[in-house]
Parts: structure tokens; C-alpha cells; sequence
């Protein structure tokens, strides 16, 4: 007998929520999407390729815009690829994630006493800065904060067991064959941030990296070495040097996701 799973959390947008048909993506950030017989423009919240996914004649769905003043009235967030809704907003992830160190999804990150968005570690930002209660107690009141920003302490009050930490969270959506691989185009900056998290790694702060993959169909996650080998060696080279990889999948339905049970094995191995 299967025992159905129950989602820790269900994450859902406020924006009405309407299904239409892809006529066609105009450029990066824009696309034409039939709606009710009439075509519309919609903003498009990412900046991968996505060539496989937003072709014409895909179902998609749009969110209506609370903003009357936009140019463009809805945005694109998810698309019907082979049987599989997938979200294509780059902003959910970090909510997600977000949502799933809350309730405990990864052992990594349980009990903590802190957990701030958009912290700044030398000249990069990163999605998450977390401290255990370990650490806050070690913290010395007369130290000065790091890069103005009060929560990030200098990394000689941090122990061995590494109570504090950043972790950067990438987006997902390219998956075929069940294997998840990122980026979606090469990026310059994701390079830089893996670089960035090793030299906090040797400052003493814990690091770690979640890819967040916007779909429920990939068993396996790997670098996308065809679309950017050098972010691909250097996510070897990170991983190598004790930067954590973690990953978590989302089932999409609709205007709402929620998490699967397990993400995908990270297969770090050329291929």
C-alpha cells in the first residue's frame, strides 16, 4: 500500500492566477501569450534561455499584476513541458528555500537562531546568512561588524563546527532524461559567488550552495557543462573545498508548489 506523502508547506501567489497559450517569447524579458482569444504581453521573470520550454503553441500560465502602471500587465510563471508544470520565476526559489529551512527540510540548517536574507560577504550578496545559538553566544559585543552590516561578525569568534554561514540558492528548470542541469545560460556571476563562498569557507564561516529545481521530474542534478564549463569546474573545485551542495525539487500546481519529499542526487562527475 502507498502512503500518500504530506508536503511540509504549500507556497502559493496572491496574483490571480490564468492559463493561455505561448505565441511567443519577443526577447528576454518579454513574451505574447493567447489569453481568452486575445493575445497579451507578459514580462517574463528569468534570464535563462529556456529555448526547450517556451516554444509556441505551450501551455502556460500568467499571473495578473497588482501593479495598474506596469507596461506589461501579467507575468509568465509556469509552462506545460511533456506532462510536467514547471515554474519558470527566478524570485521563488529564495522564498521556497526559505520556507523549507523553516520547517526543517535539510539537517544542515535546523536549529538555527538567525536566518537573514541578502547578506553581503566582501563585494558579493548572497541569498541567506545564517548563526546557531553557539555562535551568538560567542560573539564578542565589542567586535566590529563586517561590511556594515551588523549581523556578520569577524570569522575569528567562529569555532571549528562552523556556527554561522552564507548560502547562495540558483533556480533550476532545465531537466531532461530526469537529469536537472544548470546554469540556463553562463554565468559570470554565479562563478564569482562559488569563488567568493571558498574564501568565506576559509575565513571560518560555513558555506553552502541549494539549487532549487522548479519542477518534480529529475532524479539526477549535475552542472550544465555544455552551456558553461568553467561554472561547471568550478563547482567541482568548490565542492572539493567543503562547500555544501544541496538540492530541492518542487511539485507545481498551478498557481501553488510544494516540496517533494527528497531533491535530486548531485552528480558532480564530467560528463
Amino acid at each position: 500500500m502507498t502512503i500518500a506523502h504530506q508536503p511540509l508547506f504549500k507556497l502559493c501567489y496572491d496574483e490571480p492566477y490564468l492559463q493561455g497559450t505561448l505565441i511567443e517569447r519577443n526577447n528576454r524579458f518579454l513574451c505574447h501569450v493567447l489569453l481568452d482569444g486575445s493575445p497579451v504581453s507578459c514580462h517574463v521573470p528569468n534570464t535563462s534561455r529556456l529555448t526547450e520550454l517556451l516554444v509556441p503553441g505551450a501551455p502556460v500560465g500568467i499571473l495578473k499584476a497588482s501593479n495598474p502602471n506596469r507596461k506589461t500587465a501579467y507575468d509568465l510563471v509556469t509552462v506545460e513541458y511533456k506532462g510536467t508544470t514547471v515554474n519558470l520565476d527566478s524570485n521563488l526559489p529564495n522564498r521556497f528555500t526559505q520556507l523549507l529551512i523553516e520547517h526543517n527540510y535539510f539537517p544542515e540548517f535546523r536549529e538555527l537562531k538567525l536566518l537573514k536574507p541578502e547578506s553581503t560577504y566582501l563585494d558579493s550578496r548572497f541569498d541567506f546568512y545564517w548563526e546557531r545559538e553557539s555562535f551568538l553566544a560567542k560573539k564578542d559585543p565589542a567586535s566590529e561588524p563586517v561590511n556594515g552590516n551588523s549581523c556578520l561578525y569577524q570569522a575569528d569568534t567562529l569555532t571549528e563546527n562552523k556556527f554561522a554561514g552564507y548560502i547562495e540558492v540558483k533556480g533550476v528548470n532545465y531537466v531532461e532524461n530526469g537529469i536537472a542541469q544548470f546554469p540556463g545560460a553562463p554565468t559570470i556571476r554565479g562563478v564569482k559567488h562559488l569563488h567568493t563562498l571558498m574564501d568565506a569557507y576559509d575565513q571560518g564561516f560555513d558555506a553552502a550552495v541549494i539549487f532549487i529545481i522548479q519542477r518534480s521530474d529529475a532524479h539526477i542534478f549535475r552542472p550544465h557543462e555544455t552551456m558553461d564549463p568553467l561554472f561547471a569546474a568550478t563547482l567541482r573545485q568548490a565542492a572539493a573545498h567543503g562547500i555544501k551542495l544541496l538540492t530541492a525539487s518542487m511539485v507545481v500546481q498551478g498557481k501553488c508548489v510544494t516540496p517533494t519529499l527528497e531533491g535530486p542526487t548531485i552528480d558532480l562527475n564530467p560528463v
